[in-house]
């Protein structure tokens, strides 16, 4: 049976499936693979419904493409975040609620939040002139409309030629973005998958442009051949110079890249989370 109504409409199987992955998580049964399940241990949803993603869209509701990203999502980031997750997405949908707008919600979020939105990244007139024509194409999905497969096809075709005839790296990585997002409801199984990793790549470009990179420790922060510490020419204890360079390295832009990344991660999942809880209500 292929449903959007989740857990079929019944609070029993919700929480027949919450306790059966809980016992999962536990155990230590979750494995990277999305939507596996070889019998006693598998992803997220594969531990949830013991069997594969078209099992797990028919009990829980989720579409397949959702249901790989959650898979994706639970297995990247801090521990705690993710294990949280994990559950918390079950957690979030009511018995009964209909899923089918969660993507194009999504997705819109992707583009036009406030914060984290990239159609907001300036790139030049015709990238974006795509990204608007695509957040258009999003709008109409979200009210129940199905744009043509032509539109979506065109723009596909348009994204790929810029992006192979610019040198702008925003620009290339922005229609790398509109390619992996241009896809009729349901006809791409990975397009939440493709689509979040090709906005991860704009973020990290637009991080390097704000904050720069560093890829070694600074001339001025070096340990000589005699084991002295020097930082600038002077020389300190081991203790002062672990610190100094404890900060240095806390400051430095890959580390904060790092942080950025899994901050990122953090708030897609957030996002999912009051998605979901929306849906029912």
């Amino acid at each position: 049976m292929t449903t959007h109504n989740a857990f079929q409409g019944s609070h029993q199987l919700k929480k027949t499936l919450l306790e059966r992955l809980f016992a999962h998580q536990v155990a230590g049964h979750i494995i990277p693979p999305t939507g596996a399940w070889d019998g006693t241990r598998g992803s997220p949803s594969g531990c949830t419904v013991e069997g594969g993603v078209e099992l797990y869209h028919s009990l829980v509701g989720t579409s397949t493409a959702l249901t790989w990203l959650y898979d994706g999502l639970s297995l990247s980031g801090e521990s705690t975040d993710r294990d949280e997750f994990v559950l918390d997405w079950l957690r979030s949908i009511e018995p009964g609620s209909d899923l089918r707008a969660i993507e194009a919600a999504f997705v819109l979020w992707l583009l036009e939040d406030d914060e984290y939105g990239v159609a907001t990244f300036a790139a030049g007139g015709e990238v974006d002139a795509l990204l608007q024509t695509l957040v258009e194409l999003y709008k109409t999905l979200a009210v129940g409309d199905t744009p043509p497969e032509q539109r979506w096809r065109s723009l596909r075709e348009q994204a790929e030629s810029i992006r192979l005839s610019t040198e702008n790296d925003l620009a290339k990585v922005l229609c790398a973005l509109v390619s992996a997002l241009a896809w009729p409801a349901g006809s791409s199984l990975t397009l939440l998958v493709d689509g979040l990793a090709a906005w991860q790549s704009v973020h990290d470009i637009h991080f390097s442009r704000v904050e720069g990179w560093i890829d070694e420790a600074p001339d001025e922060v070096e340990q000589t051949d005699e084991e002295q510490n020097e930082i600038g020419g002077v020389c300190y204890d081991e203790a002062t110079f672990k610190e100094l360079y404890a900060q240095w390295q806390a400051d430095a832009p890959e580390v904060k890249r790092e942080q950025h990344t899994k901050q990122l991660a953090q708030h897609v999942r957030n996002q999912l989370i009051t998605l979901l809880s929306q849906a029912g209500a």
